[in-house]
């Protein structure tokens, strides 16, 4: 079984009705039919906080963003094919 989500991704947390939560990463998943996961919320130290058995269709990935001082890597380009 591949699971969506992997340890240490961070997440958008949403209750049943589609209204957001919290924001955080998965720290525990259980591989059973579904798969739930465990998500710890952002700014939070507490294990009392840690938000349990949340499945996929509650959670949204959060992308990584894109800083102006990372050097990216760039594939050479062809600009003229002909000459």
């Amino acid at each position: 079984m591949d699971s969506k989500f992997h340890y240490g991704q961070e997440v958008m947390v949403f209750d049943r009705k589609g209204k957001y939560v919290s924001r955080g990463k998965v720290m525990g998943i259980h591989r059973c039919n579904p798969t739930v996961y465990d998500i710890q919320p952002a700014r939070e130290e507490s294990l009392a906080k840690r938000l349990c058995g949340m499945s996929e269709t509650q959670l949204r990935p959060v992308g990584k963003p894109v800083l102006a001082y990372e050097r990216r890597e760039n594939s050479p380009m062809h600009i003229m094919d002909e000459a």
